[in-house]
């Protein structure tokens, strides 16, 4: 059994005597004990998570999926080859780079870090991570 309400709310050590306890009894006061809650979160909220993460998650695949438009930033780069010149037998495979080609990987990833989240998107972030992780 957990502590009266009125040892509680002063942060006193209660000594959970029925029908009232020392203080309580010493104050003239009714004492009261409140229904013990259990440890964690409330029934269905572990539910209403994944709900939310499954809704995030799709407006983010809508996102990533959604073309843009191009502009003058996105245009590929020019493409440079450096000569290389090798001193050594082992060397020989490489004669020269290509520079400046971006990868098919490089391009989406490019892509994915200029483009910002929806605000929405950010602050329910933010809100879960506050909420649940840093309270």
């Amino acid at each position: 059994m957990a502590s009266c309400e009125r040892c509680k709310q002063r942060k006193a050590k209660c000594d959970r005597r029925l029908p009232a306890c020392q203080r309580c009894e010493k104050a003239e006061v009714e004492c009261e004990y409140g229904g013990r809650r259990k440890p964690g979160f409330p029934a269905g909220h572990r539910q209403m998570l994944e709900d939310k993460i499954e809704k995030l998650e799709s407006e983010l695949r809508a996102i990533c999926n959604t073309p843009r438009t191009s502009t003058s930033t996105d245009q590929a780069p020019p493409q440079v080859t450096i000569e290389v010149e090798t001193k050594s037998p082992n060397d020989q495979a490489i004669r020269s780079m290509p520079v400046g080609e971006a990868s098919p990987t490089f391009e989406r990833t490019r892509r994915v870090t200029e483009r910002k989240p929806p605000t929405d998107l950010v602050v329910s972030l933010a809100s879960l991570y506050f909420r649940h992780i840093h309270p």
